[in-house]
């Protein structure tokens, strides 16, 4: 398989990378791509990597002379907005939410609104989300009681909280705790559930990894991330 077919497989599933973002092809190949690595960062637990190619979520502390012959691909910006906190429909189906809608802010798509088929209790909406993301870095339950409408978006601050309530958003999951954000959130009765910012990419990057095995069924997929 050429690595031109990999890019052409991102930029259709994320979209063309904007003029502001990582280029799809951070380094061209000089062998046929059978083993495919996917990593958050370039760092020593990948110096002994052996395959075909290597997609970084973030490729600027790869040298030109780190993993000779190898492939680079990369997606920064578009991953973040699709597979972290964002609009991230496959997060959102994990967490049994429905009838997702564009959170919009400024023009530009955040995240999303999203209802539960049934109200579901504060506790047990933290353990759903635990359970899915392999653990929270932290929440806040600002006197929420049951759930039945929820954002997700990486953006946190005074004006979201306001869109959020208009909305009827009871809970928030975020990557990281933002403090602009939480007086709002407490004030307007929004609970705050924060994966952490990498657990929340390590998510999107084992989703990435599946979809490759759903799409390239021949291409040995590999989950390189450090612990």
């Amino acid at each position: 398989m050429l690595l031109g077919r990999l890019a052409s497989f991102l930029d259709v599933r994320f979209g063309p990378a904007p003029a502001d973002d990582v280029a799809t092809v951070w380094r061209h190949a000089t062998v046929p791509i059978r083993t495919l690595a996917l990593a958050l960062d370039y760092g020593p637990h990948l110096a002994g990597f052996q395959g075909d190619a290597l997609l970084l979520h973030r490729p600027w502390k790869i040298g030109v002379d780190d993993l000779p012959g190898a492939g680079i691909l990369a997606v920064h910006r578009r991953f973040d907005a699709q597979l972290t906190t964002g609009w991230n429909l496959p997060l959102a189906a994990s967490l049994d939410l429905r009838q997702p809608e564009p959170l919009i802010v400024a023009g530009q798509t955040v995240g999303m609104v999203a209802q539960l088929d049934e109200p579901v209790m504060w506790q047990r909406w933290i353990e759903r989300v635990g359970a899915v993301c392999d653990g929270i870095e932290d929440s806040r339950r600002h006197g929420v009681a049951a759930i039945e409408t929820v954002a997700i978006a990486s953006v946190m601050r005074a004006d979201v909280m306001a869109l959020l309530a208009a909305n009827g958003v009871q809970a928030f999951v975020t990557g990281q705790m933002r403090v602009p954000g939480l007086a709002p959130a407490e004030r307007l009765g929004i609970g705050i559930v924060a994966v952490g910012h990498r657990r929340s990419e390590r998510w999107g990057l084992c989703r990435l990894a599946f979809e490759l095995t759903q799409v390239f069924p021949g291409l040995d997929v590999r989950l390189l991330e450090r612990p």
